[in-house]
């Protein structure tokens, strides 16, 4: 295959591989903001049991716990959430990962043809200039013999 094909099919290996590593990082961040949220659910769960704690050792209205107590339980609803939110986002991050690395190595094996055929292309160039030098030679040999 000629260089020039090999090196737009390369080219277009490495734009893939430039977006598959976007993707991969995007989905690292949202992944990341995942692990965020469900972080600061459970740092409010732990906030609102040490309020709920507190306002048990002064004396609570029947009321008032039982709100606090349905309050707790969707804050632990919305956690159990956040969790299954978060092993979603990290089975995209691998997807995205095994992509990445597809096409990178595609990418690299592209690139690895595309250098052989420069040198298949060099050499043959140099052997035909060699072959033109030593005609030359020759018939300026026989020219003068």
């Amino acid at each position: 295959m000629h260089p020039d094909k090999i090196g737009k099919v390369a080219e277009l290996a490495r734009r893939q591989q430039e977006q598959s590593a976007q993707q991969l990082k995007n989905r690292q961040i949202e992944h990341a903001q995942s692990q965020s949220r469900l972080d600061q659910l459970h740092k409010f769960r732990e906030e609102y049991e040490q309020r709920l704690t507190g306002l048990g050792e002064n004396g609570i209205a029947a009321r008032q716990l039982q709100d606090y107590r349905q309050f707790l339980n969707r804050l632990g609803q919305a956690i159990d959430q956040q969790k299954q939110e978060i092993g979603h986002s990290a089975t995209q991050v691998e997807s995205a990962r095994e992509v990445w690395i597809k096409k990178s190595r595609r990418q690299s094996a592209l690139e690895r043809l595309m250098a052989q055929a420069d040198q298949q292309l060099r050499q043959s160039q140099d052997k035909q200039a060699q072959k033109e030098a030593d005609e030359k030679t020759l018939a300026n040999y026989t020219r003068d013999s």
